[in-house]
């Protein structure tokens, strides 16, 4: 199982063909998460970032990479 931090997120909405992706497509999605602090770093990021097209993926990753309670 993976836990992501940041930095790997960020390197992910980035470059979606890095080692790190290709390693992560060889997993199920149920084993790679992030914790709420990351969520909320990329969340609080994104806004102050001025790039529409990293605000728009933090966005998705906040909506749809939550844990059920």
């Amino acid at each position: 199982k993976y836990l992501l931090d940041s930095n790997a997120v960020i390197s992910l909405l980035k470059d979606a063909r890095s080692r790190l992706a290709r390693r992560l497509r060889l997993q199920s999605p149920s084993d790679i998460g992030i914790s709420s602090l990351v969520l909320h770093e990329l969340y609080f990021g994104a806004f102050k970032d001025s790039r529409p097209i990293l605000q728009w993926s933090t966005d998705c990753i906040f909506r749809w990479w939550t844990l059920p309670l």
